[in-house]
């Protein structure tokens, strides 16, 4: 997948376990372990119990202190990881490797919300340092954020932020599911309303091109606050079609009516499915707060976001629930995200004093003052749920606070093509077609095979009995073998995981140092223990390696003017007495 990831603040309150199931499934990596490191990277706390889920419970990294995050898996710079924060104050991350001076991804932080950073660097590594620079920065979850995972038959593309994506080769349908973000929430000292849900798309035939690059534009969640903004639509779009998929941001919240139309979502071709986001809270007078409306589901829209003091209307077809209405002093529910896993039951109305909206079980509501959250002030409109819940929003007499919307999101589902590709494997020695003297020589081979390689095997000549060379990892030529004189044709196979077979096949032939070659040097191995009773011509010079016994009962002429017998050590060269050895 080609990256060109945006990176900024994505306002929401929720961090959920994600689990991508609409066609196999997606693996999130998480933490095992955790650690507060000072300036010189020493050991100062076990931090694990603090940043291991999205629960409120924090942990503040100091300025220029790191914390170092263990991963239950190798990560590769194809990750993503992403973390939940407090922070109030702008500040900066710097991740690097484990003890390392090499930053590796980095990402700026001004307010609450979840931030992702891509990684850039060589090989795997499970364990990074995350250094506070700027400010101190608290922590509440470290995890690695799912983007593409394959299983057996399919693969599950994430995308949190916008992004392009080349379509895999071979693959020429896709399944896509697009939400907008949440409506942000208004703040008011008079009526301010909840934000509403955004859009859910749903599509399991949508043809795309073998190759063309496709644009994904994942929308972002609406600010709340005096003026707030809409959610940002989610959208596919290739080289054929703009809109291959799209799912509009819901509205943000108004003064005292529902807020706006989420616009249209209508799509071209395929077989479209999903529901709107639910309207937003509505507010009509002071000291109320009103909730956000949920995402839309898979089957119906989401459900509404609650008003003067009433929890919102539970969704309509798999969507988030509408958020609960604070009362006098309390917080407003933000509305509940949808679950992005496929259909499931139905979200439920939010509460405000419970977590906020959970994917695809609605949209409990804000959270409550606690002592980890002292910092945050009188609890106000919570944000809506991830993904694409809609903000609460507040009209508080005194210090309005509106939630923004959740995140959209975008998931891009394929088939695996099938793997037709026959194994790439040639026979490198010996030579086809050529004459050997060494009755020992090797067979070498190479292989390769992009999905993966199962097996080697080889045949000689009659092709009756098949030989093992092993297993990828494995394997070996073939070896320790005692050719025989005369013609050998030899057939290596091989076999990827696939089951496509395909083989290399060389012809070659060993003859017998005894017999003197038509023109050039007479290479002759002792070990065959040659017995010559016929004279012989000898076109050029003799060389004479090995061990063993020759015995010349005849002449051996030269036709060259000069020549030479060179005869090594461990050899016996026996001339009887009517052999010679002499000019032709």
């Amino acid at each position: 997948m080609k990256k060109k990831l945006i990176f900024g603040l994505v306002s929401i309150i929720v961090v959920l376990v994600l689990g991508i199931t609409i066609v196999g499934s997606a693996i999130e990596i998480k933490i095992n372990k955790a650690e507060h490191l000072d300036e010189n990277k020493n050991f100062i706390a076990n931090i694990y119990d603090y940043v291991n889920e999205t629960d409120g419970i924090t942990y503040t990294i100091p300025e220029n202190q790191y914390a170092r995050a263990y991963f239950e898996k190798e990560l590769t710079k194809n990750n993503i990881i992403d973390i939940y924060v407090y922070d109030l104050e702008p500040a900066t991350i710097e991740v690097y490797e484990q003890d390392s001076d090499i930053v590796v991804g980095s990402v700026d932080v001004n307010r609450e919300g979840i931030y992702y950073i891509a990684l850039d660097f060589q090989g795997t590594q499970d364990v990074f340092d995350m250094k506070s620079v700027g400010n101190d920065v608290v922590y509440d979850y470290i995890h690695d954020a799912p983007t593409e995972e394959c299983g057996a038959t399919v693969c599950n593309v994430t995308f949190f932020t916008s992004d392009t994506w080349e379509v895999t080769t071979g693959v020429t349908e896709i399944t896509g599911l697009v939400i907008g973000g949440g409506g942000g929430g208004r703040s008011t000292n008079s009526a301010g309303g909840g934000g509403s849900g955004g859009d859910l798309r749903y599509s399991s035939a949508i043809s795309v091109t073998s190759g063309e690059t496709l644009t994904v534009t994942v929308g972002t969640g609406g600010l709340g606050g005096t003026s707030p903004t809409k959610g940002g639509f989610s959208n596919i779009s290739g080289s054929i079609s703009d809109q291959l998929l799209i799912a509009a941001g819901g509205g943000e919240g108004t003064l005292s009516s529902p807020g706006p139309d989420n616009g249209t979502s209508t799509t071209p071709g395929g077989d479209i499915s999903g529901g709107d986001g639910g309207a937003g809270g509505s507010c009509s007078g002071n000291g109320d707060a009103c909730g956000g409306g949920g995402a839309g589901g898979y089957n119906g829209d989401g459900g509404a976001g609650g008003g003067i003091d009433n929890n919102g209307v539970a969704s309509t077809g798999d969507g988030g629930g509408g958020g609960g209405a604070g009362g006098a002093g309390d917080a407003a529910g933000g509305g509940g995200g949808v679950n992005i896993s496929g259909a499931r039951g139905n979200g439920t109305g939010g509460n405000s004093d419970t977590q906020d909206g959970y994917s695809g079980t609605g949209g409990s509501g804000g959270l409550p003052v606690s002592s980890t959250r002292a910092n945050v002030g009188t609890p106000n409109g919570r944000h809506g749920g991830k993904y694409g819940g809609g903000g609460g929003g507040d009209d508080k007499n005194s210090n309005p606070e509106a939630g923004d919307g959740g995140i959209g999101v975008v998931v891009i589902t394929y088939v695996i093509p099938a793997d037709e590709t026959k194994p790439d494997i040639n026979i490198t020695f010996p030579i086809n077609n050529t004459e050997y003297t060494n009755t020992g020589l090797d067979i070498n081979y190479t292989v390769y095979d992009a999905g993966g390689l199962d097996s080697f095997w080889w045949s000689n000549d009659t092709m009756l009995i098949n030989h093992s060379l092993g297993t990828p990892g494995n394997s070996f030529n073939v070896s320790n073998i005692t050719w025989s004189l005369g013609n050998h044709n030899v057939t290596v196979w091989a076999k990827d995981l696939a089951g496509n077979e395909n083989f290399s096949r060389v012809n070659f032939t060993i003859v017998d140092t005894c017999d003197p070659p038509g023109d050039g040097n007479w290479n002759i191995d002792c070990s065959h223990n040659c017995v010559w009773d016929n004279p012989l011509t000898v076109p050029d010079n003799v060389s004479i390696t090995g061990s063993g016994k020759l015995m010349l009962n005849a002449k051996m002429g030269f036709s060259s003017n000069f020549w030479e017998i060179y005869l090594g050590d461990g050899c016996e060269l026996a001339v009887n007495s009517v052999g010679s050895i002499e000019d032709a």
